[in-house]
């Protein structure tokens, strides 16, 4: 009688653990059915089902991260799908114009080759012009650079005010011409960690707007600060300031507001400046007021 109690006792749990071992390969089976089916859909990845040690759930796990790599993936893919038709878009709508201009004033130029007053004018305008596409040309190439990691900035500990002279230098003569005054505080004892050349090149593009925005016998002043954790270089000027709603929008690739379109530029210096500044870590902060000025507060890590 024991024997036959014995016998039924392991047949039951043998029984339960066929019911168990089924319930858990139909549940496996289940969600690798739903993670196939979210594939091909290209819905969302799932969430895990509650996680153990044993083999199903790991291999559920190890499915549904690959499963989001790849979505990612794709979604990155299609991100940058985006991103490349909108520059398309942008770099199309630059070029349109100073080409436009170049053709009708060629034109214009043949008519008027007996007419040196009028000549000499057109192909003032084709220069303006080419320096534009120029400009832009170069711009799009270095953008393009960075983002795609041909070029690397490589931030280490370096004195600031070089750099800043450095920027200041390609800001003299257009400053000059306009008779705005430069103040600059050099100081040969702050250091932060960033790549000359590229900050330079930053710095450059903030400093060329505000020479290109600030009036006739105007100033701008160069001021740096050491900070806790951060190096802030202080551009202000007396130029023609910015609206608080188009604050956010001036680093926009190509924005340029509708104030400003007597002025020549294309809109991608100051992108250009806030990407650089991004990748050593830094950031950028802007406060103006319409008709006083404009400050650009540049701010870079310190080397404590």
């Amino acid at each position: 009688m024991i024997f036959i109690v014995s016998d039924l006792f392991l047949i039951s749990c043998f029984v339960a653990l066929i019911i168990a071992l089924h319930h858990k390969v139909t549940l496996f089976s289940n969600y690798i059915n739903s993670v196939i089916h979210s594939m091909i859909t290209e819905k969302k990845p799932l969430n895990d089902l509650t996680y153990d040690e044993t083999l199903f759930s790991q291999i559920v796990h190890n499915l549904n991260r690959l499963y989001e790599i790849l979505y990612n993936t794709k979604n990155k893919a299609n991100d940058e799908r985006v991103k490349l038709q909108e520059l398309v878009s942008d770099i199309s709508h630059q070029v349109k114009t100073p080409i436009t201009t170049l053709k009708l004033t060629n034109a214009a130029m043949q008519s008027a080759l007996d007419k040196p007053y009028e000549l000499r004018s057109f192909i003032h305008t084709n220069s303006i012009h080419l320096d534009k596409l120029d400009f832009l040309l170069s711009a799009l190439i270095t953008t393009s650079r960075l983002e795609t990691g041909i070029i690397s900035l490589t931030p280490e500990k370096n004195n600031i005010s070089d750099t800043v002279l450095s920027a200041l230098e390609n800001i003299i003569l257009t400053a000059s011409q306009k008779n705005i005054k430069i103040e600059f505080n050099y100081s040969n004892s702050i250091f932060a960690v960033f790549d000359p050349k590229w900050t330079s090149e930053a710095l450059f593009n903030i400093l060329d707007n505000a020479v290109k925005y600030t009036n006739t016998n105007g100033g701008i002043t160069v001021s740096l600060a050491k900070q806790d954790r951060y190096i802030k270089i202080s551009i202000c000027d007396t130029g023609i300031g910015i609206a608080e709603t188009e604050i956010p929008k001036i680093f926009a690739r190509f924005y340029r507001s509708s104030k400003v379109n007597q002025v020549p530029g294309v809109g991608i210096g100051l992108y250009l400046a806030r990407d650089i500044i991004q990748r050593q870590h830094g950031f950028i902060h802007v406060t103006s007021e319409v008709d006083v000025g404009s400050t650009f507060d540049v701010y870079l890590p310190s080397t404590r």
